[in-house]
């Protein structure tokens, strides 16, 4: 028997719009497993986030560490809302925090083996959404899925009133890939997520 989908995953009125109302819902959806599979581990979001963040930056050797500041520029959150993440998992003991050496107006954050831990036990739960999310969906559909995306954002990034929005997203820290396999790059948190924080 087939039950009636919730109001929030009912089909949008037709045509271009609708596209873009399943787009934001599917990213809704998506946000809110994340988030409660993050809840389960004791971490939320921002800070599962920064780990990730760091542990891509441990892995590219590039010995530049970073600063509570690329976090505040990367997703857009509050200074107060990165200091209080930044701090609950230090005392979690899934990071460090020291004063720069060159410039002691910040704070240089590196994860530590904990931290790493950690994102261990994250990769399975979010295989396991990954999973659902591609269920039923082959391997050319996503290519044609990606590739419509990105002609999409491409056009839009023609439009003046997204210039200096248009670009944040797609680079990681100073201008280098810090992706994952489940957490998308340069995620903005959304207005809620930032006034709960």
């Amino acid at each position: 028997m087939n039950q009636e989908k919730p109001d929030n995953c009912r089909r949008g009125p037709a045509g271009f719009g609708q596209t873009i109302c399943s787009i934001s819902r599917t990213d809704h959806l998506y946000r809110a497993a994340i988030e409660a599979r993050s809840a389960t581990l004791g971490i939320t979001r921002l800070q599962l986030f920064i780990l990730v963040a760091l542990e891509r930056q441990l892995l590219s050797h590039s010995g530049e560490p970073l600063s509570q500041k690329d976090f505040v520029n990367l997703y857009r959150v509050s200074a107060a809302s990165v200091t209080d993440a930044v701090r609950k998992l230090e005392s979690a003991g899934f990071l460090t925090r020291t004063v720069s050496k060159t410039d002691n107006r910040l704070n240089e954050v590196r994860i530590t083996e904990e931290g790493l831990r950690l994102l261990g036990k994250t990769r399975a739960q979010f295989k396991e959404v990954e999973r659902v999310v591609a269920d039923g969906i082959t391997e050319e559909e996503l290519q044609i899925f990606r590739s419509v995306l990105n002609k999409m954002e491409t056009n839009l990034c023609k439009l003046p009133e997204v210039e200096g929005a248009a670009h944040y997203p797609l680079l990681g820290f100073r201008g280098k890939e810090v992706g994952s396999p489940y957490v998308p790059d340069g995620t903005e948190l959304d207005t809620e997520e930032r006034e709960e924080r």
